[in-house]
């Protein structure tokens, strides 16, 4: 009997330096695991972190500041500033901004080149995540007063030219390069008015009646029809077709307000109603392609390949946070 109570104890405490063991075994393991995993995290985030040193130089004409971008506390590069800035925009009025400005989720510095009573210009400068360095881009340069609207992935342009004439604009990164999809012209004093578009292919005018839209969204072209889609301010889908031998300055054939869209893993479609028939336009996103259908009470009348242009937001949602860029501003 005391045999067996002593083989028993000696068991029991064997188990227990058994478990001790593996569990100091696991805790290093996961140790190990974590430090690695936070040495990942760690690395990610400092490779894509920054800091830009904006530095006014008030003794010095030209140029009026400096601009030195750091990288994990070491200088990466000093930025070019054009000569031709406007030199009667005071250092505090440049107002120095980082934010994504062609949407492909790392973050871009830019500030005010010239303001005058309304329109303005921005100096561009991109980041490029193959080099990790920001680069001017002359193209945006050249939008008057732009807005940067990563929601629906659009630059957006505003020039007043007085009181009674303005015009808008809505660029998209079409290949990297920016590509104007819509321009509307409000010439009110000589009620003058137009609507300008970019079909896939070049910019066409459409009729000018068409132009109150919220977004300019997509163009389908057919063997014999014509369609532009748009977004209302309602956040309803718009329908305008033409025929494709008619110019699209007039008055469409057919207008419908009421539209939704729909969205698989594979096709986007916009639904159109009136009366018994229904208008279904689909883009086949494997493919790129288009087309269009008509139904005449649920029963299909009419079906043509279409090609299709549209918006890069109706295709993919906006990502973000694929850097972090600090602004450090000085000035006398």
């Amino acid at each position: 009997m005391r045999i067996s109570i002593i083989l028993l104890i000696h068991i029991l405490l064997s188990a227990c330096n058994n478990s001790n063991n593996d569990a100091a075994i696991n805790n290093s393991v996961n140790q190990k695991n974590n430090s690695s995993n936070n040495d990942v995290v760690k690395e990610q985030s400092v490779h894509n972190e920054f800091l830009i040193k904006i530095n006014e130089l008030s003794n010095i004409d030209s140029p009026k500041f400096s601009i030195v971008v750091y990288k994990n506390n070491e200088v990466s590069q000093n930025l070019n500033i054009p000569d031709d800035l406007d030199e009667y925009l005071s250092f505090n009025r440049r107002f120095f901004t980082v934010e994504d400005v062609n949407f492909d989720g790392y973050e871009d510095f830019y500030f005010i080149d010239y303001m005058g009573m309304v329109n303005s210009s921005k100096i561009v400068y991109l980041y490029n995540p193959t080099n990790g360095k920001f680069e001017i881009n002359e193209d945006y340069r050249s939008i008057t007063s732009p807005h940067f609207d990563t929601n629906y992935q659009i630059v957006k342009a505003f020039n007043r030219g007085s009181a009674s004439y303005n015009e808008s604009e809505n660029y998209i990164l079409l290949d990297k390069k920016l590509t104007r999809i819509s321009k509307t012209v409000e010439d009110q004093q000589n009620d003058a008015y137009r609507y300008i578009i970019y079909d896939g292919d070049k910019e066409v005018e459409i009729n000018e009646t068409l132009r109150k839209v919220k977004l300019y969204i997509a163009f389908f072209k057919t063997q014999k029809f014509n369609i532009s889609i748009d977004l209302l301010e309602n956040g309803k889908y718009r329908y305008a077709s033409w025929s494709a031998s008619k110019n699209l300055r007039n008055n469409p054939d057919l207008v419908l307000k009421n539209g939704f869209k729909k969205e698989t893993q594979n096709e986007i479609s916009y639904k159109f109603q009136k009366g018994e028939f229904s208008y279904l336009c689909t883009l086949y996103k494997l493919t790129n392609g288009g087309q269009l259908k008509v139904f005449q009470n649920q029963k299909e009348i009419l079906s043509e390949k279409a090609n299709t242009f549209i918006i890069p937001n109706e295709l993919k949602t906006y990502i973000g946070k694929q850097n972090k860029v600090n602004l450090d501003i000085k000035n006398n």
